[in-house]
């Protein structure tokens, strides 16, 4: 993984441009998104705008949203967290199954995958929730 740590690094320098990229092998994936999590946590708010346009022209949320099926418990975390870093909405249904998981770390980290997406659609989600609810009650 030495590889990435200086891509990463000119990623978050926002000096990297797209043809300067080397292949990402699939046996790679799952210890590069660990890798960008870790960067991500980190960074500031520019770093982490460089580090999404590099996850972003990988397609790593295409990988990871394969992820959050896997029976793996740590490589579906990783999955999860990343798309919540990346404000991934098309990961939203997915995300929101898991969030009804019975794992507590899975649902909570799906749950707070989805606030980092989109914060107002949770809100009027569980608001409609809610309303059900009172209605059946």
């Amino acid at each position: 993984m030495s590889l990435w740590s200086p891509v990463l690094s000119r990623a978050k320098c926002h000096i990297l441009h797209e043809k300067e990229l080397p292949a990402l092998s699939k046996k790679d994936v799952w210890f590069f998104i660990e890798e960008w999590n870790k960067h991500y946590e980190q960074s500031s708010k520019r770093e982490k705008t460089g580090l999404s346009v590099l996850a972003y022209q990988l397609n790593i949320h295409r990988y990871a949203a394969g992820m959050l099926i896997n029976s793996k418990y740590d490589v579906q975390l990783s999955g999860i967290v990343l798309l919540g870093y990346m404000g991934d909405e098309s990961a939203w249904p997915l995300l929101k199954s898991l969030s009804q998981n019975t794992e507590t770390e899975i649902s909570q980290a799906a749950f707070l995958a989805m606030k980092q997406i989109n914060i107002g659609r949770v809100i009027d989600e569980n608001n409609h929730l809610e309303t059900c609810i009172k209605q059946l009650g």
